[in-house]
C-alpha cells in the first residue's frame, strides 16, 4: 500500500510483509502490521517515492 509516496515493507526472518498506512507526514507514519507478519526481530524500510530508506531493526510481539 502506498499513501501519499510513502510505503513499508517489514521483513521478518523470511517473512516479506507490507503494513497498511493509516496516514503520513514529512516526520510520522502511522500503519499496522498483518495479523500474517511473524514474531520475532525483523528489518523496517520506507520507500518514499521510490527511495528507499537504511533498514531499522523492528521487534515484533505478540498482541496481549
Amino acid at each position: 500500500m502506498t499513501l501519499n509516496g510513502a510505503s513499508l515493507t517489514v521483513v521478518v526472518g523470511s517473512v516479506t510483509t507490507h503494513p497498511a498506512l493509516y496516514y503520513t507526514s514529512s516526520t510520522q507514519i502511522a500503519a499496522v502490521l498483518p495479523a500474517a507478519t511473524p514474531v520475532g526481530t525483523g528489518s523496517l524500510t520506507v520507500n518514499y517515492r521510490g527511495t528507499n530508506s537504511a533498514p531499522t531493526p523492528i521487534q515484533v510481539v505478540r498482541a496481549p
